[in-house]
């Protein structure tokens, strides 16, 4: 499956509400444990695992990507389900961290770059700077 911006924007119709619509989407990864860093070695980017995320009024909508880029399922979190988030640089600039705490305690970390390799995502960082300002007005 191609990565783009259409097929993105196809992905996350199912999941908006009537007259929703999702205005920021990018391509995030959670990386690896260091736990996992350690045994995997070479191989440490097979437990990294990517995700589209789709930011609108009142909610994340998470959709796993498989090895091929194929959708692997997904999850929602609703905003009032979120404690905070705090958002910090990432290699120099090229990317930001994104840490989700929820209500529960549970927490989610997201790496951002500002360009995806291998997938035509024409606004990854424009979105990336929009995605930012809205979590940083939502969660202050």
């Amino acid at each position: 499956m191609k990565i783009n911006d259409n097929t993105i924007k196809e992905l996350l119709i199912p999941f908006q509400e009537e007259g929703e619509q999702t205005p920021y989407y990018c391509i995030g990864v959670v990386v690896a444990t260091m736990a996992q860093t350690m045994i995997l070695g070479a191989a440490t980017s097979l437990a990294n695992t990517y995700y589209i995320l789709g930011f609108t009024e009142s909610k994340l909508v998470m959709i796993g990507l498989d090895m091929l880029g194929k959708p692997s399922g997904s999850a929602i979190l609703q905003y009032k389900d979120i404690k905070n988030v705090k958002i910090s640089n990432w290699l120099l600039g090229i990317g930001k961290g994104i840490e989700i705490n929820m209500v529960n305690n549970s927490r989610i970390k997201f790496k951002i770059n500002k360009v995806v390799l291998g997938a035509k995502i024409t606004k990854q960082g424009e979105n990336l700077i929009a995605i930012c300002s809205m979590l940083n007005d939502k969660f202050k």
